[in-house]
């Protein structure tokens, strides 16, 4: 029940900000329309999974749930949580949520991802209000992502990949914000924060803090204080002196998963530098709209709904494709002006990419289309405020045939 409590706290909270009464009434309506269709697909999945004589969607979600009954068994479930050799931070917030719930259902988790989801998009809102002028284009933009299919699959597979989207994304406009406010210790002590909690949801995102902190620093260097260095360096040492252990676990599980996906690609032969230079197009492609149809051949778990919403959110993922390639082609020089939103997306799908070679689970291509959207939506409006239609409209056109062509070349080449 606690879930249903936050999600209409949320909506009370936004009701009280002061904001454009119509501004107001747009976001309020397109957080609606979201939490009604993920609800709705919940309904479709439950159902389905009812009728196969399961709970849990697919066998990761069923290790953490297992794991999630465990703790609640033992006499102390939170610091069992805790001490979980899975994701430790989401086996926590799973237990909690169980432990809070009226009963043990798997459901809940998938109605807390539903809420995280929310409460992502409502972060992505007021912190991009900062930045752009059309608050507009903000709005439908998070509504045009929050109806993408493998975003809402992904939410519904009750596994931690929302919550870290939830954590990255409070460390982007956390850092943002107190750096702003020129509070560089408490950044630094921020950072720290989020090295802890996200490492304790996924390996490799140790670095993630660091990285944000350092292009946060390359970006607005002439605007930032000198303690800031200073602070920074001393905070270095330390993480390397403390955390070297993690440090040490990050990089072997980093090569072990690196190596375990290297897979020969049919037809492209099987050479290393092949695949490397591949998976980062192999992974933001995805499986699209026509390996979607093809089930089991493609992944691991399937259910009819799943594979709808996978086909759904791949059509919706290959209209905003384009514009992703506009930008590192006609306005290349634009990420390096904007590069705090587009360094972190990159940098997770290059991990993702090395680590899995492109072949990774589509709930891992979720996390980097929803880290996306504010530099998707930065550079919408310097489109629309810097070119003439026409031209963008072409753009468009020739980026579209380019991509959707060589989309399904590589899909029929790495099948």
């Amino acid at each position: 029940m606690i879930v249903i409590f936050f999600i209409l706290l949320l909506f009370i909270v936004i009701l009280q900000l002061k904001i454009d009464v119509s501004e107001k009434k747009e976001i309020l309506v397109v957080l609606l329309v979201i939490l009604i269709w993920n609800l709705l697909w919940l309904v479709l999945v439950q159902a389905e999974l009812f009728y196969k004589g399961v709970y849990t969607y697919g066998s990761d979600a069923n290790y953490y749930y297992n794991e999630f009954l465990r703790c609640l068994g033992n006499a102390r479930p939170f610091y069992t949580a805790m001490h979980s050799r899975l994701a430790p931070l989401y086996v926590l917030f799973g237990t909690f949520i169980l432990k809070t719930s009226p009963n043990l259902s798997s459901v809940w988790i998938k109605l807390s991802n539903i809420l995280l989801i929310e409460v992502i998009f409502v972060l992505i809102y007021f912190w991009m209000r900062t930045y752009i002028k059309r608050t507009s284009l903000i709005i439908n933009l998070l509504f045009f992502f929050g109806l993408n299919g493998i975003i809402t699959w992904t939410v519904l597979r009750e596994l931690k990949d929302i919550f870290f989207v939830f954590l990255v994304i409070i460390n982007l406009s956390g850092l943002d914000y107190l750096l702003k406010k020129g509070k560089s210790l408490q950044a630094i002590l921020f950072t720290g924060l989020m090295i802890y909690l996200q490492f304790n949801v996924r390996m490799f995102a140790v670095a993630i803090p660091l990285v944000i902190l350092f292009i946060y620093i390359l970006v607005w260097r002439k605007s930032i204080k000198r303690n800031l260095y200073y602070l920074l360096g001393a905070f270095v040492i330390l993480i390397l002196l403390f955390e070297h252990k993690r440090i040490a676990w990050f990089y072997t599980g980093f090569i072990y998963y690196a190596g375990r996906f290297r897979e020969p690609l049919t037809l492209l032969g099987s050479s290393s530098i092949t695949q490397i230079l591949i998976a980062p197009f192999r992974f933001l492609i995805g499986p699209g709209p026509i390996r979607a149809l093809e089930e089991s051949e493609v992944f691991v778990v399937t259910t009819n709904m799943g594979n709808i919403l996978i086909f759904l959110g791949s059509i919706l993922w290959w209209i905003i494709l384009p514009i992703l390639f506009m930008v590192f082609v006609f306005d290349f020089k634009f990420i390096f002006r904007n590069l705090y939103f587009f360094a972190t997306p990159i940098f997770i799908a290059l991990m993702y990419s090395i680590m899995y070679l492109g072949t990774g689970d589509t709930r891992l291509r979720a996390t980097t289309y929803i880290l996306f959207i504010p530099a998707i939506c930065k550079y919408l409006e310097y489109l629309v405020d810097n070119k003439p239609k026409k031209l963008v409209l072409t753009q468009y056109i020739i980026s579209s045939m380019f991509v959707w062509f060589f989309s399904i070349l590589l899909s029929i080449l790495t099948t």
